[in-house]
């Protein structure tokens, strides 16, 4: 485990990125499966051992926690528990969530909905990562572009605690969040080919990209 504290590897102009938890679950179930796709899962351990993929304590809890028996996932991602960031440990996350984020997940007369998503937004704003993500943004009127009543009212008519009122990329692009976002085919795009990564070396061995077999 890492605690909140950014590290000299990370100071770099390497792109780097954070993956929400629906994207690990829909690339592992639907899209790369990884009894097909070995070389793709081969490459994001690969990225998150070198710190070019950064995994908040957050994601850990909701794989865990949302899949109740011991599945190939699980026993893929406890593999990386030592790189997992503890980013509750960082107050320039926590502040910068409480001050900026958190709005976007608790309307004006104290309906809360799940923060998670908001923290995970939090810890790619501090580390500066391009938040990867299987949510779409949502149709109509940008968040932008609403009232604080307008917010508020969607956030109320959310009556499940493990639902959100909006999607991960609309708090992304609203101003004064401003967090760079990426949807599976872009990333996977930047991913592939990739041989040589802010100065380590991924070595596929015969594996030619992301989709050998």
């Amino acid at each position: 485990m890492l605690d909140g504290t950014i590290s000299s590897k990370l100071k770099t102009n390497c792109e780097k990125f954070c993956l929400d938890t629906s994207f690990i679950i829909d690339a592992w179930y639907t899209y790369y499966p990884k009894d097909i796709f070995r070389c793709f899962w081969n490459r994001l351990d690969s990225f998150i051992r070198n710190q070019k993929i950064l995994i908040p304590r957050t994601i850990w809890i909701e794989i865990f926690s949302g899949i109740n028996e011991e599945t190939e996932l699980k026993k893929w991602f406890r593999k990386l528990e030592k790189y997992i960031i503890e980013a509750h440990l960082n107050k320039d996350i926590t502040d910068f969530f409480e001050k900026n984020v958190k709005y976007f997940y608790e309307s004006s007369n104290g309906q809360k909905l799940n923060f998670n998503d908001g923290q995970i937004i939090a810890f790619s704003k501090i580390y500066k990562l391009t938040l990867v993500t299987a949510e779409k943004q949502r149709d109509g009127k940008k968040v932008d572009e609403m009232s604080k009543s307008e917010i508020d009212n969607m956030i109320n008519q959310i009556k499940k605690p493990n639902r959100t009122a909006f999607k991960i990329p609309d708090v992304c692009s609203s101003k004064g969040i401003d967090v760079k976002w990426c949807a599976f085919g872009e990333f996977v795009k930047k991913i592939n080919g990739q041989e040589s990564l802010c100065g380590f070396e991924y070595k596929p061995s015969t594996e030619s990209n992301l989709f050998t077999t």
